[in-house]
């Protein structure tokens, strides 16, 4: 019989199979007895090692070696970048100056001028992986309007001119994003 591998637990493993639910099971590579690991949890990684920490800001569970858990990460990431955003273009709409939007808070949303050179959408979602050369570049081919205007455009109801227009002034007056 062999000996289970985790530091103060002498328990026994059997050598070769047992029987468990009407199934034979083979325990030649087990490292742990069943009470250190459980039957069918998968518990495979040395378990005297620490694998996770407490998120600092929320007491949830990170990932090793990180201070904070992807929910705190993501959420502090997408205000960054959004600040970094309505910084650059302004915090209201284009064409109807909709600026009910707070510092960091999503409100309006980006239209391109021509689709087929989108290569990603510049939801928060979408913002928060993205390299910022690679938002920079998509946020000059689009006009950041509020969800109203931007649906009236799909809709018809705006005419593309007023669009490119409205997107060509804008963007004179922004100048070239460094």
């Amino acid at each position: 019989m062999r000996i289970c591998k985790k530091e103060g637990c002498n328990n026994e493993i059997p050598k070769y199979y047992i029987k468990k639910d009407g199934k034979r099971h083979n325990l030649q590579r087990r490292r742990y007895c069943f009470e250190c690991s459980p039957f069918g949890e998968h518990n495979t990684r040395n378990l005297d090692i620490k694998r996770n920490s407490i998120c600092k800001k929320c007491g949830g569970v990170s990932q090793k070696g990180r201070s904070k858990c992807y929910r705190c990460y993501f959420s502090e990431t997408k205000i960054k970048k959004m600040k970094k955003v309505y910084s650059l273009i302004g915090y209201f709409c284009w064409k109807c100056n909709y600026n009910k939007g707070l510092e960091g808070v999503p409100v309006l949303e980006f239209h391109h001028i021509d689709p087929k050179t989108k290569l990603t959408g510049l939801t928060t979602r979408e913002l928060v992986g993205r390299k910022w050369k690679l938002i920079r570049e998509e946020m000059q081919k689009c006009v950041s309007l509020c969800c109203r205007c931007h649906r009236e455009y799909h809709a018809g109801l705006i005419p593309d001119k007023n669009i490119l227009k409205i997107y060509e002034d804008r963007w004179k007056e922004i100048g070239p994003l460094a």
